[in-house]
């Protein structure tokens, strides 16, 4: 999260995990993009790949307008 965070194009993001046939699992990013910004899930690989070892690079990116939040504030997990 910190790493995709630090994009210029994302406003949030939040990391989670979902279930892979071959690895048994592997991140899963869920972004909000700056308004106006271009970016898709090839960037965001890319970003990655320069600033984090491969097992740690999110393979799947999911774009929302924004993150499911709780009264107080803090990510939902459970409804990524």
């Amino acid at each position: 999260e910190e790493v995709i965070s630090g994009h210029p194009e994302v406003v949030e993001v939040a990391v989670t995990r979902v279930v892979d046939a071959k690895h048994g699992e592997m991140p899963k990013a869920v972004v909000v993009r700056k308004e106006g910004s271009g970016i898709d899930a090839n960037d965001v690989i890319r970003y990655c790949e320069k600033k984090l070892s491969r097992h740690k690079v999110p393979r799947v990116i999911e774009f929302v307008k924004e993150l499911p939040k709780s009264a107080g504030g803090k990510v939902v997990y459970k409804k990524l």
